[in-house]
């Protein structure tokens, strides 16, 4: 801003402070939704961690919201865009002007991909945590459940089941049937559904991190060659 003219930066800096204040506010929406969504979410996890419809539904609802901040941003984006083409549109700019105004849109173009890549990198990191919590509370169902012994089909005596983890045939120590035991929910909860793979997330958070980002830098480049491809891959 400090190599605008006094003419340019008087039209310029109304847009740019409105802009500011818009980024400013949802910057702060964001931060709210989190801290709702956590503690909600938190809850529901303590009271339904074996019933997947709660929690889902509730991540849906917070995946929502997100979505709709975002669509907030493109939306104010489309508008102050417009004010800026009519300066930057003007027959009256001088050329040699033409780039120090064009420094300041650019600008506020920057913060406006930067702000929504903020909105998307939070709502992925809440999820990653919140199925990582989960996942935690069910190992510790889980673990219980392994721990529960099953009564044989054929002569009811109860028997240590060995392979919890999964659906398996297993024979009665005691008459020797044959048993199909099916894990507990937790169990397969944990091994068959989200548990082990949110986990892992959580575990692999940075390397993911750094993955998007050394994807949106060769994105970002509009003919990359092979040395972008290997930095890439790297």
């Amino acid at each position: 801003m400090s190599n605008l003219k006094p003419e340019h930066a008087a039209r310029l800096n109304p847009i740019v402070q409105k802009w500011d204040g818009f980024v400013a506010k949802v910057n702060q929406r964001v931060q709210d939704v989190l801290n709702e969504s956590h503690e909600g979410i938190d809850a529901l996890i303590a009271q339904h961690a074996t019933d997947p419809g709660p929690i889902g539904t509730a991540m849906q609802a917070v995946q929502s919201r997100f979505h709709g901040l975002d669509q907030k941003v493109d939306d104010a984006w489309d508008k102050i865009s417009e004010e800026f083409d009519e300066i930057t549109d003007d027959d009256d700019l001088p050329w040699e002007d033409y780039d120090a105004v064009s420094a300041v849109v650019d600008a506020s173009y920057a913060k406006y991909e930067q702000l929504r890549e903020h909105i998307e990198m939070q709502w992925n990191w809440l999820e990653m945590r919140k199925q990582a919590d989960w996942a935690r509370r069910l190992y510790e169902i889980m673990q219980q459940e392994s721990q529960q012994p099953v009564n044989c089909s054929q002569c009811g005596a109860p028997f240590q089941n060995t392979h919890w983890w999964a659906a398996a045939n297993i024979n009665c120590p005691h008459c020797g049937s044959l048993n199909s035991i099916q894990p507990g929910t937790a169990s397969g909860l944990f091994f068959a559904g989200l548990g082990a793979h949110a986990l892992s997330h959580e575990q692999a958070w940075n390397e993911w991190m750094a993955e998007q980002q050394a994807k949106k830098y060769y994105d970002d480049r509009r003919h990359q060659t092979a040395g972008d491809h290997q930095h890439w891959l790297d």
